[in-house]
């Protein structure tokens, strides 16, 4: 079950849900209208939105769902859209409205795309009329049904108005969201804390109500938090002096943040690092759960304990915030978290915290001084411009850049012009660095000297101007990840993979060794890499072998003549492998059949496979098998669709490969 903060049905919602149906499916209007709901942060709005999206969405031929972020413009708005709607429309993806298509606006790509189509938009971060105007030039009125779904603050209650202009005069489309009532909150909070769907008047819960009703002031966030706190109490004694404090503070601060205090002071001391860390990316955007994990690991917050490896234990850290409600979860279908974030409402409040605890320094382009005492820096930027950093910074542990830079329009013929770029050389006096995460700059090269960087563990770097790194990188002795996705590096320097410390080694097309001479237990992932060139792989010593404990491999380029004996041979042994990704002329059946893989959980194919005649077995041989996707399923026999009875989906279906982006 995907959720954020709640279920698809959530509780105390019914007539809400029902309300916002009947408006979305209004027969009796075919014009495009856009609808709105209108409410305080807090109350429940997006959870709301997802909960109809669900249920109406197969009324539609196209439809998606984007929430940008505080500091999204109208172009990143078009682009979400445009890019969602191609995901949505593959086969009129390269529509070109009878010009070539890099002579089109995107409003007029979004309009051909959408031409005919009964679609359904819901969106966030639309903050302006002005906003509003741009995507509606862009959305074709077809009188088929088509809606568009507005999620709004209410002091965006301007815009909510406007756009009830915009529709056929008589119809409301503006749905007000208001907090929940004592009954409501009293099923919400039951709901969430005894972790159940449907509500449970049993264990006498309803005597909670009117308590938690007065704590929370009915905001479904408040009661989540509320409830994430008193899951981990014992019942009733540890509950009583938990909701007896919460009431004598009511008076001194707001109601979701009194709660969110009471939460924040109760979670253990290890666990606080880690929550404060949401702090250093920007307001309501999410991040990729693994990610994260591995940034947690670097900066030491995860302690190990034995039977247990270090991601394992950073993924039982998140669980319980998710839990404890402070943070929000997108769940795989495979069981673990894919995606976290920090409520909007909440993140004020742990800016708050790590800016007071000098847990980090967060700043953006209109806010550049920073102490160089300072151990963390974040810098987000979003408007286009980034302005380096001159002082230096002998504490720092902690460089964390997520910034967009489109104007590009200076480059020289040839090249890019070298006044545009960045070279990180401000870092080097920062000889305690342990995490350098930096997305958007154009680097076209790190410093030389990033090899003296002795304490580094994380590096990710996402630059398509960065070609090649150098080669000091292979005295980073103590480098757990490499990150250089969205770069065009292909090469690194052999002596890197005697690296010992490795856990995660993540690029788009990076070359393998023909050989490694060390063993490399530590590696769990290693994601975008190739066979060299035309080189033929032993089948008893190719680079896999010495990476017997993987546990997610994607790899790409191969060649059955030259690579599907050792590829086979290595495979076989990494019986901790959970995720597959093979591209190449000819895979290895032994995906499917070899019974040391009994972990597998998710395969991806591209390429043909050599399907036996008879049947595989999967549910003895595969137990744990969730996920297939394949390039061709139209190749695929029968008998062994039937055997799969799975979750199978074609290339066109796969998701990208990305960091993070908003909701």
């Amino acid at each position: 079950m995907n959720r954020w903060d709640g279920y698809r049905n959530p509780v105390g919602f019914d007539n809400d849900v029902t309300a916002l149906e009947e408006m979305l499916l209004h027969k009796d209007h075919p014009q495009q209208m856009f609808i709105s709901i209108l409410g305080e942060s807090g109350v429940g709005k997006r959870t709301l939105a997802r909960a109809v999206y669900h249920k109406v969405e197969g009324e539609f031929n196209t439809s998606f769902r984007y929430h940008g972020t505080p500091d999204s413009t109208t172009e990143d708005l078009l682009k979400e859209v445009y890019e969602s709607v191609e995901d949505e429309c593959p086969s009129e993806g390269n529509a070109d409205c009878g010009e070539p298509v890099e002579d089109i606006d995107i409003a007029d790509r979004i309009r051909c795309l959408l031409s005919n189509k009964k679609y359904l938009l819901v969106l966030g971060g639309i903050y302006s009329k002005t906003m509003l105007n741009c995507l509606k030039a862009c959305l074709p009125d077809d009188n088929n049904g088509s809606r568009v779904l507005l999620i709004l603050d209410i002091e965006d209650e301007e815009v909510a108005w406007y756009a009830n202009t915009m529709n056929k005069e008589g119809f409301n489309g503006i749905h007000l969201l208001t907090r929940l009532d004592e009954e409501r909150s009293g099923k919400l909070f039951c709901s969430s804390v005894l972790r159940k769907e449907q509500y449970d008047e049993e264990g006498n819960m309803k005597k909670y109500n009117k308590t938690v009703y007065n704590i929370t002031g009915g905001y479904p966030l408040a009661i989540r938090l509320l409830a994430g706190l008193l899951r981990f109490k014992e019942k009733p004694g540890q509950w009583e002096a938990v909701l007896q404090q919460l009431m004598s503070e009511s008076e001194m601060r707001t109601t979701i943040e009194s709660v969110f205090w009471a939460s924040f002071e109760d979670i253990p001391n290890d666990l606080k690092s880690c929550f404060l860390y949401f702090a250093g990316f920007s307001k309501d955007t999410s991040l990729y759960a693994e990610t994260l994990v591995q940034m947690w690991i670097a900066e030491g917050f995860i302690k190990p304990q034995k039977g247990k490896t270090m991601e394992e234990l950073g993924h039982s850290y998140l669980n319980e915030l998710v839990l404890r409600c402070l943070i929000q979860s997108k769940m795989r279908k495979i069981g673990s978290i894919k995606r976290v974030r920090v409520h909007k409402r909440l993140h004020g409040f742990l800016h708050s915290e790590a800016r007071e605890a000098g847990f980090i320094e967060v700043h953006d382009m209109h806010d550049m001084f920073v102490p160089p005492s300072a151990r963390r820096i974040s810098f987000m930027s979003f408007g286009g411009r980034y302005t380096t950093f001159t002082n230096k910074f002998p504490k720092l542990r902690s460089f964390i850049c997520w910034v967009e830079e489109q104007d590009w329009s200076n480059d020289t013929e040839g090249g890019v012009n070298k006044k545009l770029c960045h070279d990180l050389k401000f870092l080097l006096g920062s000889k305690f660095l342990r995490v350098i995460s930096v997305w958007g700059l154009r680097i076209q090269k790190l410093p030389d000297e990033i090899g003296d960087m002795i304490h580094l563990r994380y590096l990710c770097v996402d630059s398509m101007d960065l070609k090649k790194l150098p080669s000091s990188i292979k005295r980073l002795l103590n480098l757990q990840t490499l990150d250089i996705r969205g770069t065009q590096v292909e090469e690194i320097h052999r002596s890197f993979w005697k690296i010992k410390t490795l856990r995660h080694v993540l690029a788009d097309n990076l070359t393998l060794p023909e050989f490694i001479m060390e063993e490399l237990d530590e590696l769990q992932t290693l994601h975008g890499v190739k066979p060299a060139g035309e080189t033929e792989w032993n089948q008893h010593d190719c680079p896999l072998h010495k990476m017997s404990k993987v546990r997610s491999l994607e790899l790409h380029g191969i060649k059955q003549d030259k690579h599907g004996a050792a590829l086979e041979s290595a495979l076989v042994k990494m019986q901790l492998l959970g995720c597959l990704t093979l591209e190449g002329d000819e895979l290895p059946l032994c995906v499917f059949t070899a019974r040391s893989l009994r972990y597998l959980q998710r395969i991806t194919l591209y390429g043909n496979v050599k399907w036996p005649e008879v049947n595989l077995n999967l549910h003895t041989v595969r137990p744990n098998l969730i996920v297939v996707k394949l390039s061709n399923i139209d190749e695929v026999p029968q008998h062994i669709r039937d055997e799969l009875n799975l979750e199978v989906k074609t290339e066109d279906q796969a998701a990208p490969l990305v960091k993070g982006a908003p909701w």
